[in-house]
């Protein structure tokens, strides 16, 4: 009879540690479950992040290219392209050729794009 007992002792044991092994598992899976949410969530917020920087980058872009398109046309001085007076000498006219070019870097505008914050 103290098989019989044994046995069942020995069963109650083994459905005992089952169970506990099934919770632990089910833990795991929980927690792998919690921080592959928290990484998902995470990787759709740098998504959004570079979404963002590259429509900056973009329209920094489109302004530099509005820029430069509108100091090509001349915002400074524009070379006097009028014909000279028959009775005006030909020699003294200014050299229409030669582009007029503004050294005083105040006039220039910064076209750095700012940096990006950082995030702690």
């Amino acid at each position: 009879m103290a098989s019989k007992n044994d046995g069942k002792a020995a069963q109650k044991r083994a459905k005992k540690a089952l169970a506990k092994a099934e919770k632990s598992v089910r833990a795991a899976h929980e927690a792998v479950r919690d921080s592959s949410k928290k990484l998902r969530k995470k990787a759709r917020k740098l998504a959004e992040q570079t979404e963002k920087l590259k429509a900056k980058q973009a329209k920094a872009a489109r302004r530099l290219g509005v820029a430069e398109a509108t100091a090509s046309v001349g915002r400074h001085v524009t070379p006097d392209l009028t014909p000279p007076l028959p009775s005006a000498p030909v020699a003294d006219a200014p050299v229409a050729d030669e582009p007029v070019v503004d050294a005083d870097p105040g006039h220039v505008p910064d076209l750095t794009p700012p940096l990006p914050h950082t995030e702690r």
